[in-house]
């Protein structure tokens, strides 16, 4: 009887005590066909992916994994840096980098294989205790440059040591060389270089000189006794250069009036084309009008979409514009203005685009749509019947200003049936002549304003024939002086002058 009760208590004690050893095995319980994830991770600065040391200089990061699991530190260029196995201690050696890492091999304490190879990594940087300097980039960069636009040029090195004080201060400076790379560049079209920002020169977009090339060189200054040096004494300077080819472009103000680049390769500059080999007819295509547009003839045509940028103070005076297709659009565009040019001048003219008919017809004719976003656009005409706009689908008007006028007896503009004059910006000022029941109105076609400002106006007759809207209140001006204004609240004209605003 004893001997079976002590037997029972034997047994009942093994069962109680299994879990224990069991789980004293490992942390986890798992097995070689089926191994447990190591939960590995940076105890310290586990956001820096790389660092950089001084020459015998030391460094440590640790690792945490499961109590149970073997991790150790390893190096992939012990000439580098070396690491210490179990503390992960590291000791930059030459210059140079290496990854350092914490390496879970999957075994445990015991010597089961239950848990997964885990590696975390970060890469050392071993820099010499003397002042270098190495690029960021290749020996070769373009850049698209415009006017007034300006560049870090410091983007482009990476001096070590970093910039610092006391003892362990260097400086980094800049400077702009020719072609020799031993000569300050001095030839001004290109730009000039203050600190590290270098700004491209106010005569750029009239040269002829794309690809034009320059170097930046940089030139690293360390003094301190951290380089192996007296303090303030045996100055160590390094330098490095890289090449950059300023490629020519334009700025000018976008459908959004934001500030757009434009690449040469986009556009056409009216001084670069030929007088001798145009006919006259511009093909579709973007024209950056930096010269007069009478140099190429009075009498001009578009061939299909045109686009025109308007250069800054560019005045183009002209007698004819006519859509060749009666199916183009045409678009004008402003080029951006700049604060200063060299010698302190400014650029904030706006360019201007006038053509002037006078006797014979119609000044800008046939468009299937006009789209005006910046300049100054004035069409007159001084032949009876006739006017600044005629037989145009849609004029819309987005910004800049736009005059269209007749001195005689005719319009100011003429849409083409279910045309209509849309003013969303910017200013409109339209005027007619003569009280023909058929021609004498400022503006033939409908009106329809959301922002801006619209003038019309003919003494002899009515300023608008067609219907009239907009999204604010229109005032009728009912004299020629502007005394009297009375609202629209009809949907035409009956007055012979219009202010809306």
């Amino acid at each position: 009887m004893k001997k079976n009760y002590f037997k029972s208590l034997m047994q009942v004690a093994l069962l109680l005590a299994a879990p224990f050893v069991v789980s004293s095995c490992d942390d986890v319980i798992g097995q070689e066909d089926n191994p447990v994830a190591s939960y590995v991770q940076w105890k310290t600065d586990a956001d820096k992916a790389e660092i950089s040391l001084k020459i015998g200089s030391t460094y440590t990061r640790t690792a945490t994994a499961v109590s149970s699991a073997i991790l150790a530190y390893e190096s992939d260029n012990t000439e580098i840096a070396s690491v210490d196995p179990v503390s992960g201690e590291v000791k930059a050696l030459k210059e140079g980098s290496a990854n350092i890492s914490a390496v879970i091999s999957g075994m445990s304490t015991n010597g089961r294989s239950v848990f997964e190879p885990t590696k975390l990594t970060y890469k050392v940087t071993v820099i010499n205790n003397v002042a270098k300097l190495t690029r960021k980039i290749d020996s070769y960069v373009e850049y698209t440059a415009n006017v007034d636009s300006t560049f870090d040029v410091s983007k482009f090195f990476t001096p070590y040591p970093a910039e610092g004080t006391g003892a362990e201060k260097s400086t980094v400076t800049y400077k702009l060389l020719d072609d020799t790379k031993k000569n300050t560049y001095s030839a001004g079209n290109l730009g000039t270089l203050t600190g590290k920002s270098f700004k491209v020169g106010s005569t750029l977009e009239n040269t002829k000189g794309i690809g034009d090339t320059l170097y930046i060189a940089a030139e690293i200054t360390a003094v301190g006794s951290e380089y192996k040096m007296p303090a303030k004494a045996n100055i160590k300077t390094v330098q490095d250069t890289v090449m950059i080819v300023i490629n020519k472009a334009i700025a000018y103000m976008n459908d959004k009036n934001e500030r757009t680049i434009l690449t040469a390769d986009k556009y056409t500059a009216i001084s670069e084309i030929k007088k001798t080999e145009f006919d006259g007819t511009f093909k579709a295509g973007t024209y950056f009008v930096d010269q007069a547009l009478e140099g190429l003839g009075t009498t001009l045509k578009a061939g299909g979409d045109v686009t025109f940028i308007l250069g800054n103070a560019v005045n183009s005076n002209i007698v004819n514009f006519v859509d060749t297709k009666d199916a183009s659009t045409l678009n004008i565009f402003r080029q951006a203005n700049v604060a200063t040019v060299s010698g302190g001048s400014t650029m904030k003219a706006v360019g201007k685009l006038t053509v002037d008919r006078k006797a014979g017809g119609d000044a800008i004719t046939n468009f299937k749509a006009i789209n005006i976003y910046g300049g100054e656009i004035t069409a007159s005409s001084d032949a009876a019947n006739c006017g600044g706009f005629a037989a145009i689908g849609n004029i819309n008007v987005n910004g800049g200003k736009l005059t269209a006028k007749n001195t005689t007896n005719g319009y100011g503009i003429s849409l083409l049936d279910g045309g209509k004059l849309t003013i969303a910006g910017g200013d409109v000022v339209a005027t007619g002549k003569g009280s023909s029941t058929s021609f004498g109105y400022a503006v033939i076609g409908d009106v329809e304003i959301s922002k801006g400002t619209f003038e019309a106006s003919n003494s002899d007759y009515r300023a608008v024939k067609g219907n009239m809207s907009a999204s604010g209140k229109i005032k009728i001006k009912e004299s020629a002086n502007g005394s009297t204004y009375t609202e629209l609240k009809t949907a035409t004209s009956n007055a012979p002058y219009i202010q809306a605003k």
